[in-house]
């Protein structure tokens, strides 16, 4: 599986995220993620994104964008998910998924305001 850790950015808010794709996956993984619904080939499961916010446990993961409320989660869940090669476009983990400028809402995406 791949993991990314991200930094969501909306105005006036910022959430840590942990995004994960079913990618690289063994065959009991395979025939595991099929028994649960994902799928049966990896075409199948490529289209998920499991986003969940790291917040000290208390919110849920989720696979359908459209279960959040509020619209920063439900924006970058969608994105990931829906714009092609969204996903590999973020090159690591903490990378900054500007939710504004993803809406065309400003000009430029934020930056992290986290140390490196």
């Amino acid at each position: 599986m791949e993991t990314k850790i991200i930094e969501i950015r909306d105005e006036g808010t910022r959430i840590i995220a942990l995004g994960l794709k079913f990618r690289g996956l063994n065959e009991w993984e395979k025939d595991a993620l099929f028994c649960a619904g994902y799928g049966a080939t990896d075409d199948d499961r490529e289209w998920y994104v499991v986003l969940m916010p790291l917040n000290g446990g208390v919110e849920t993961a989720r696979c359908d964008p459209y279960g959040w409320p509020g619209r920063t989660m439900h924006e970058a869940h969608k994105w990931l998910r829906d714009e092609r090669g969204a996903w590999d476009s973020l090159p690591f983990s903490g990378a900054v998924l500007d939710v504004q400028y993803l809406l065309g809402e400003t000009d430029a995406p934020k930056t992290s305001e986290l140390r490196r």
